[in-house]
């Protein structure tokens, strides 16, 4: 979407330039040279929000699962159901990446 949106952007100002200015008009390279310019700041300033949400989100999570590991380290019980429950999750995925591995070395 995004290619075809800066295609557009520049065939559009090339149709003008050869419409308005001619063919290899030095304005007209300039034109198209200051839109592209404006085109890949603008992308980039989009991307720059996205990758901060995507932040924003990541350390909201961060910081919920640190309250939470918090308030579970309080009771002993809890604690322990978490501790076993995440040395449960560790074993399983080492054992999934074994059999990843055993798998791709049969390819």
């Amino acid at each position: 979407m995004i290619d075809r949106s800066l295609h557009f952007i520049i065939s559009s100002f090339i149709h003008l330039c050869k419409i308005h200015a001619g063919n290899g008009n030095p304005s007209c390279l300039d034109a198209r040279a200051r839109a592209c310019s404006e085109y890949s700041t603008e992308l980039n300033a989009a991307r720059i929000k996205l990758l901060q949400a995507q932040d924003d989100v990541v350390t909201g999570v961060k910081e919920s699962a640190g309250d939470a590991l918090l308030r579970v380290t309080k009771d002993a019980n809890a604690y322990k159901r978490v501790l076993k429950g995440l040395i449960v999750q560790v074993g399983c995925v080492a054992l999934l990446a074994c059999q990843l591995i055993n798998l791709l070395s049969t390819i």
